[in-house]
């Protein structure tokens, strides 16, 4: 009798030790699954930053505009227009860097690319000579062409130039010139909207050739002298 109870008694230990051992085996097991999940969120979470970053830090493609872009690099000085309070003040900041032995450098960009315009200023401007003007006239935001009452559609800009916006070259510059005016106090929103439908509507063409364009306030004709003075005749 007393061996017998001694079996029952070590086996009974023996079934208990497995089921504590089973017992630690599981919770081997479901520390090692948690750990597991932590690992797998942490590469999860690490893997969406990278390609977070990716997106939001992926160059967008640069397209230049003016024979300038050809000149030294440390000669640019950034604008954006929505830093001026009017048209009349980014003409007089181009103004001031031209003139100064550097270059101005207009920076439009949209969700695609950044668009950088190297405008073209002269300190010694040539006398009014409204026949040379290939040009849009700004007026509250919306864009026109001379002597015209009409918009200009700027969904519509790469067909015009192709056509006949610009198609005659300037005699000073090589490529396309085109001249953007408006009043002093115009605000640079409408600016911008004309100056990026405009090199959009250039890039169509696939030209090789180069477009520049002058920014200048709306300069009137100078007046008509009065006739001479009747002079009576004796």
């Amino acid at each position: 009798m007393g061996r017998k109870k001694t079996k029952k008694l070590v086996a009974t230990t023996a079934i208990v030790h497995a089921l504590r051992i089973n017992q630690s085996i599981k919770g081997v097991v479901v520390h090692l699954n948690c750990s597991l999940m932590r690992i797998i969120s942490f590469i999860l979470i690490l893997a969406s930053t990278f390609i977070s970053c990716d997106f939001s830090t992926q160059e967008k493609e640069i397209r230049m505009y003016g024979t300038a872009q050809k000149m030294n690099d440390s000669l640019f000085v950034p604008l954006r227009l929505s830093d001026f309070e009017n048209f009349g003040k980014l003409i007089d900041r181009i103004s001031t860097i031209a003139c100064n032995d550097s270059v101005p450098q207009i920076v439009i960009e949209d969700e695609q690319s950044q668009r950088l315009i190297f405008p073209v200023f002269d300190c010694t401007p040539p006398p009014f000579d409204p026949k040379s003007k290939h040009y849009a006239t700004i007026r509250s935001g919306k864009a026109y062409r001379r002597s015209s009452l009409d918009p200009i559609n700027l969904d519509s800009l790469g067909t015009i130039i192709q056509q006949d916006y610009m198609n005659k070259r300037s005699s000073f510059i090589k490529g396309y010139l085109a001249i953007v005016e408006a009043d002093y106090e115009e605000n640079t929103l409408g600016i911008r909207n004309y100056l990026l439908q405009l090199t959009k509507g250039f890039d169509e063409i696939e030209s090789n050739q180069s477009l520049n364009i002058i920014l200048w306030t709306i300069v009137e004709p100078p007046p008509i002298p009065p006739p001479p003075p009747y002079v009576l005749e004796n």
